[in-house]
């Protein structure tokens, strides 16, 4: 039962960090768009595109960890272990982004990277062992 609750609260504190990353990229915030733009210049691609793209898989993400809390447990677990996947691809890519690509790593942004990067990890060792 306990671990039920920390699962869930797990799921839902994914969710509401990539529904809260996802908001400024998908609204074209200045903050979202000055970064994304530098990103595009160094990656030579559209700054804009790449912004709009990150926080549609940022949206994704967090509905599918948000879906997966009220569906069934066959279901739930497929749509869990695939929202993990895709929060652990989108932190291993915006620690990338922030290590390589923007001119200063913001640390707040790395620890938030890392904390739900290794969240993923352990609710995808816990579904998949």
């Amino acid at each position: 039962m306990v671990l039920n609750i920390i699962t869930i609260g797990l799921k839902l504190l994914s969710a509401y960090a990539m529904f809260t990353f996802a908001l400024p990229k998908l609204r074209g915030l200045a903050v979202s768009v000055k970064s994304f733009t530098q990103f595009g210049e160094v990656l030579g691609i559209s700054g804009k595109g790449f912004m709009h793209f990150t926080g549609a898989l940022e949206l994704l993400t967090a509905l599918m960890l948000l879906a997966s809390v009220f569906l069934s447990e066959k279901v739930g677990n497929i749509t869990t272990i695939t929202g993990y996947i895709l929060l652990f691809g989108t932190m291993a890519g915006a620690l990338v982004t922030e290590y390589f690509i923007r001119e200063t790593p913001v640390p707040m942004l790395v620890s938030l990277a890392i904390t739900l990067l290794l969240i993923a990890v352990s609710q995808l060792v816990i579904k998949l062992i």
